[in-house]
């Protein structure tokens, strides 16, 4: 199996699927040059980051493969892997359930799931969970690529892929001690998905067996950003190309002219630098491309006793080249140079020309380190990126901080409120359909959809008038009658619902219809006839289903005049049990069986179109995530600008 397989094989893939390969590059037969060397850095990356990840996902798939159903529980030692397999470090969890999606404003769209607790930690108390917990850091880290995995389905699995079993890939967005801890059976974390309509899959698929699988090694946030950068975003030219990555015409070049170049603002005839600033206020000035100023140089700085001499003559070198390169091992001094090389830089901006400075180091003890040493010298005009500092004197320095300073003009402030309403109103819809879901209530907003594509006759009977068998060409009011039955002792005008009709919307008919309020009128009608039969003091000439009209009723007394052979008019109340064959497009007059049969009916299709709106609402969030995240971008980039 192709390392690409293994990792990009999912039960339901996106539409546009992005591969792991360069898709500007394939130039692994070039000949040498940057474009060959980037090409090869991606090629390296990746596998650094895949080579785990693809060594324990397949060496869980073949224990899963080899274990009989209902001896599943074995896969959840940890023993179980290494005893078959060297050099493979698994954690998986049993139980998964996926229990709801949300969207965070920073975090975008995720998930929140549940999965067993794991073995060492059953049954145990709640504060040896907590301890387990917090010391096992590196499980479960934020940002860690983790696998869905549950055994082949045959209905579901694409029968060419090379996996035996379901394979759904996620990133950990966060994890909490309490979350994980809280429970004695079940610990819970965020989750994200690369493809939005596998959410609502995973939430339909709960009653299968689901494993959470997670290699040592698959931090793969701290990967994400310089592969898609390498893959997405190829340079016009590399700098400093001829030196890191030359062709066969800049190897030459360089070789035959034996030294780097100095820098190109060193090359302007008058331009010399001012190390002053390391030599309290002493005169010195450095011109680069004069031997005897260089030695000069040299030699002043290790008599002032600023640096020593070998310290002295790599700092020249620096200023001298326009790529330079400093090694030693630990306490040589290789971090003084780097700040007193900062000092003078600063300190020669306005001749250089130069814009901010950028200070890269490989751990953010290190970069904290680095940056309270320049405050040490007073350079206070820094902004940190990353918020993964523990230094408090940074605190002041942190980008985000700058961030709330900076100007933001009209226009950004507009799209940020705009973003921030767009948001509420996806999120709130979201939480919406994903309760009616759960509840299995059904929305004449999706019924209607269905019933207009596939029986039209049926949605005119809900639009035309709210309760058609109850309708009469009489429209009187019910007032008078109201109030006679509660003179004569029966109920009150209040236990009536009263409908407009022509004045409701199709949606609260829907809603009507479903709950049988219909049925539940003609009903208490028939039982008011029936009390008012056995009074003897009144008749009446009305709309028999008033109660529900907006006309004038006349109530008439025992001693007017009645119309000849006169009689109460009752209701024939729908009690028939017909199946869905059966059903004619007249909803009026089925029983409330059939209705609930008739909504069973329509309850799948409706919620293929709720979960096809949630899949378009997690795409369209995402979208707003990323617009408001471009904007601040552009914020951060003024604030950075201020660094200069």
């Amino acid at each position: 199996m192709q390392p690409e397989e293994a990792i990009d094989s999912q039960e339901s893939q996106p539409k546009k699927r992005r591969s792991l390969n360069m898709v500007h590059l394939n130039r692994a037969y070039d000949p040498p040059g940057w474009k060959r060397q980037l090409d090869i850095h991606f090629r390296l990356y990746r596998e650094d980051f895949l080579n785990s990840l693809r060594n324990g996902l397949m060496a869980f798939l073949d224990v899963l493969a080899k274990t009989a159903e209902g001896q599943e529980d074995d896969l959840l030692k940890k023993k179980t892997l290494k005893g078959r397999y060297d050099n493979v470090n698994v954690d998986v969890y049993g139980g998964v359930q996926f229990l709801e999606v949300d969207c965070g404003v920073y975090t975008g769209r995720f998930a929140i799931i549940s999965f067993y607790q794991p073995h060492q930690i059953k049954k145990k108390s709640k504060e040896k969970r907590l301890k387990f917990w917090e010391q096992s850091r590196k499980r479960l880290m934020p940002g860690s690529l983790v696998f869905f995995v549950s055994r082949a389905n045959s209905n579901i699995v694409d029968p060419s892929s090379a996996l035996p079993a379901q394979v759904v890939l996620g990133t950990v967005i966060d994890r909490k001690t309490d979350t994980l801890s809280n429970d004695e059976h079940c610990a819970k974390i965020q989750i994200s998905l690369e493809d939005p309509r596998m959410y609502i899959t995973m939430l339909n698929r709960n009653h299968e067996q689901w494993f959470l699988v997670e290699p040592s090694g698959g931090l793969f946030e701290s990967y994400r950003t310089v592969l898609e950068t390498l893959q997405e975003h190829l340079p016009a030219m590399m700098p400093f190309g001829k030196y890191l990555a030359p062709n066969k015409e800049e190897t030459d070049l360089v070789m035959n002219a034996g030294s780097v170049d100095p820098p190109m603002y060193t090359r302007v005839p008058s331009f010399r630098f001012d190390l002053s600033i390391l030599l309290k206020g002493k005169k010195l000035e450095l011109d680069v491309n004069n031997p005897e100023s260089i030695d000069k140089g040299t030699r002043a700085l290790q008599e002032s006793k600023v640096l020593d001499v070998t310290q002295s003559k790599a700092f020249v070198e620096a200023l001298s080249r326009e790529i330079a390169l400093i090694s030693g091992p630990p306490g040589t001094g290789k971090t003084k140079i780097g700040v007193e090389l900062m000092q003078v830089l600063l300190h020669n901006m306005k001749a250089t020309d130069d814009g901010p400075i950028l200070c890269i180091c490989y751990t953010n003890h290190a970069l904290d380190q680095f940056l309270e040493h320049l405050l040490d010298k007073d350079i206070t005009n820094i902004i940190r990126i990353g918020s993964r500092s523990k230094s408090e004197r940074l605190k002041q320095c942190n980008l985000e901080g700058w961030v709330q300073e900076v100007y933001k003009p009209y226009y950004m402030r507009e799209t940020i409120n705009t973003l921030k309403e767009e948001w509420d109103s996806v999120t709130d819809k979201f939480k919406e359909l994903q309760k009616a879901l759960e509840s299995h209530n059904l929305s004449w907003e999706y019924v209607e959809h269905f019933l207009k594509l596939n029986n039209p006759d049926q949605w005119v009977k809900f639009n035309e008038s709210p309760l058609p068998s109850l309708s009469s060409s009489d429209t009187n009011s019910s007032n008078d009658f109201t109030e006679g039955l509660s003179a004569s002792g029966t109920n009150s005008s209040e236990d009536f619902t009263k409908v407009s009709h022509g004045k409701q919307q199709s949606g609260s008919v829907f809603q009507q219809w479903i709950e049988g309020t219909d049925i539940k009128e003609m009903k208490r009608w028939n039982e008011e006839i029936l009390r008012a039969r056995e009074s003897t003091w009144f008749t009446y000439s009305m709309n028999p289903f008033g109660v529900l009209g907006d006309g004038d009723d006349e109530w008439k007394g025992e001693d007017d005049e009645l119309e000849e052979d006169q009689e109460p008019f009752m209701y024939e109340i729908p009690s028939t049990d017909r199946t869905l064959e059966l059903l004619d497009d007249n909803i009026w007059e089925m029983s409330m069986s059939e209705r609930k049969r008739l909504k069973a009916s329509w309850l799948p299709r409706a919620q293929e179109l709720m979960r096809n709106e949630m899949v378009q609402l997690l795409e369209r969030a995402e979208k707003i995530t990323k617009t408001r995240n471009a904007a601040f971008d552009e914020t951060r980039r003024t604030a950075l600008c201020r660094a200069s």
